[in-house]
């Protein structure tokens, strides 16, 4: 009777044993599952298995958003506020970017009524492809070109990344194969950083894109586009413009005088007093022309070869600037 007891008892051990050691095991498993659920990871459609075939030739409705589509932005599955899906810069110029893009957003003032505790400042972003596709049908020129890449950049801004919280964000392209590059301004942004202040800075950095040195380039021009924003760089006129404005001063006095001298002539020999009266010589018809006819006065226009975009205004409101190297 004893030893029939004794054998339950040993059963049961046995099977007491074996029942915490599944337990156990669960218990692991399931830790180990919730430590790897936690894990975060970035989104994206893509899978980095998938592979990814980009264009040459991108339209501003296909180009990937760096923040979402991080397999297919070049950027090693991180999320950036680079995208360079053709991989012209190497991953390390494209972490370099990343860092100072970051400090804009955390150094600047908030140009909003209100802006998250983690960021404050303005958002810059930057796309980089070897070329713009242009519709069927569109020449390939330099003005087509100029065309596309604005609203590229403009469609970026506004559409498909959408980045900031006031319109206060900031895009840059660069078409490394069209040999152009294009700023889009939000309305916000554009307060600080004038198309002005853009061709100022892309004539500054243009040589870094003529020698194809697109990071440093694209570093430098970052770097201008934060002091700007932080109040460090002036986007007074050149030298050169400041020149070109004083002599246009010197010949105006000039002419004033000498209207001035012809005047007084006239009027002690008496030679000029029926022309210089009602309506002759120097009546309506001259001041007629410059206030109806002057549209060389009215419209300045846009940005003209290599300087950009002078009185551009994106779909918005907002601005832009840049132009060829």
């Amino acid at each position: 009777m004893y030893a029939v007891k004794l054998i339950c008892l040993c059963i049961c051990a046995v099977y007491c044993a074996e029942a915490q050691s599944s337990t156990s095991s669960s218990t692991s498993t399931t830790s180990t599952t919730t430590r790897s659920s936690t894990t975060t990871r970035p989104f994206s459609p893509v899978s980095p298995s998938t592979t990814f075939n980009p264009p040459q030739a991108w339209t501003k409705e296909e180009f990937p958003n760096p923040r979402f589509d991080v397999y297919k932005c070049g950027r090693n599955g991180v999320r950036s506020w680079v995208c360079d899906p053709n991989n012209i810069l190497k991953i390390y110029e494209g972490d370099q970017l990343d860092v100072k893009l970051d400090r804009i957003r955390i150094d600047t003032p908030c140009p909003c009524g209100y802006c998250p505790t983690d960021r404050s400042g303005y958002q810059v972003a930057i796309a980089v492809v070897p070329k713009l596709a242009l519709p069927a049908g569109v020449p390939d020129t330099s003005n087509e070109i100029q065309i596309a890449i604005e609203k590229f950049a403009d469609y970026l801004r506004i559409t498909s990344w959408g980045y900031g919280y006031c319109q206060d964000s900031v895009v840059i392209v660069l078409s490394t194969q069209h040999r152009k590059i294009w700023t889009s301004t939000g309305p916000k942004a554009r307060l600080k950083l004038t198309n002005n202040c853009i061709n100022k800075v892309t004539q500054e950095v243009k040589s870094y894109f003529s020698d194809g040195r697109w990071a440093s380039g694209l570093n430098a021009m970052v770097s201008s586009y934060r002091d700007v924003f932080l109040g460090r760089f002036s986007c007074d006129s050149t030298g050169e413009e400041s020149g070109g404005m004083i002599a246009g001063i010197i010949i105006g006095v000039i002419v004033f005088f000498g209207i001035c001298f012809v005047a007084i002539f006239c009027f002690v020999r008496g030679a000029c007093c029926g022309g210089f009266g009602g309506g002759g010589g120097w009546g309506g018809s001259h001041y007629h022309h410059h206030h109806h006819g002057g549209s060389s006065w009215g419209g300045g226009g846009g940005g003209g070869g290599g300087g950009g975009g002078g009185g551009y205004s994106g779909g918005d409101g907002g601005g832009g600037g840049g132009g060829d190297f």
